[in-house]
């Protein structure tokens, strides 16, 4: 890779490092992460989970994790964020803030101190596919796009934010590398798994997510992933 691609290192489902990683361990693989010029890390655990998940082998469906336990009806989910989302911009705009709707209603109530990006932080939406919900989302909030899979066309999305009078480019494209394990045990090859990078950068994928889980089972070697990981993405460290 010869461009410039900006590397995420997501640190999450650590628990087949060793010795496993504790909060303290994830603060050490930032720091390891900026010395060697990556750009981001990213924190995420299924904090939640029932007694069907994983424990007596995987879900029918893997969308079954999470919702009964937080008491989120699964088929209103969609519509929970949404207005989820229209009270995160209100309450980001500025205090006091009232929201009267079918999920929530509140106020007025006062949110101090305000986000120190105006308008509120970058939020990035993904997906297993890019619907109609999702492209709204983007559209009307978003500043990053990144699909769980295969991003699909991307063309429905340029076209709906172009009507909406934003510029495509405003957003940023979030691609991933997928490990690819010769056995139960075994760590994937980084240099196999970056070979997916050049065609996502080709489509505008500027932003690539790696998880150093994936390539490393040792937390001492996380200095050194980091290092080899800058360098084959052609990174100044």
């Amino acid at each position: 890779m010869s461009s410039r691609v900006r590397i995420v290192l997501i640190l999450t489902e650590n628990w087949t490092m060793r010795p496993t990683p504790d909060v303290a361990d994830l603060v050490r693989f930032a720091v390891e992460a900026e010395r060697a010029g990556l750009d981001a890390v990213m924190v995420s655990e299924h904090v939640v989970l029932g007694p069907s998940s994983d424990q007596a082998g995987r879900p029918a469906n893997p969308r079954d994790y999470e919702y009964d336990a937080l008491g989120v009806p699964f088929g209103q989910r969609g519509a929970i964020l949404d207005e989820q989302l229209a009270i995160w911009a209100k309450a980001w705009r500025g205090s006091p803030v009232s929201h009267d709707g079918k999920h929530y209603s509140f106020g007025p109530i006062w949110m101090e101190p305000q986000p120190a990006r105006t308008g509120g932080p970058p939020l990035w939406f993904g997906g297993s596919s890019l619907h109609p919900r999702v492209i709204a989302r983007l559209v009307r909030y978003g500043s990053g796009f990144n699909p769980l899979g295969p991003a699909g066309e991307l063309a429905p999305l340029e076209t709906a934010m172009r009507a909406a009078g934003r510029d495509p480019g405003e957003l940023e494209y979030v691609g991933g590398t997928r490990g690819d394990f010769p056995g139960p045990d075994a760590v994937a090859d980084l240099d196999q798994a970056l070979a997916s990078v050049p065609a996502q950068l080709a489509r505008g994928f500027g932003t690539i997510c790696v998880k150093p889980s994936q390539f490393l089972d040792q937390t001492a070697g996380m200095g050194a992933f980091c290092r080899s990981l800058a360098a084959k993405a052609a990174l100044p460290a």
